[in-house]
């Protein structure tokens, strides 16, 4: 895994809408890994790639793959 908790990370501008939904910065506040491919579709990145949520300021969190986070 590349980030570990509390942690502070950026999303990426490119990512898809739906993960920017709560602005583009966070604390990883947990991490799961992509093992169907149910949620391979759904985050549309294989399987195998971490997700991490991401708690942002406003205290709402969501789930991001790893390929569209960077550490600040």
């Amino acid at each position: 895994m590349k980030f570990d908790y509390g942690q502070s990370v950026q999303i990426f501008e490119t990512a898809p809408a739906k993960f920017l939904e709560f602005g583009s910065v966070g604390s990883v506040c947990g991490v799961d890994q992509i093992e169907t491919q149910k949620r391979s579709a759904e985050f549309d990145a294989p399987i195998g790639t971490p997700v991490y949520l991401i708690e942002a300021p406003c205290g709402n969190a969501i789930e991001v793959p790893e390929i569209h986070l960077a550490l600040l």
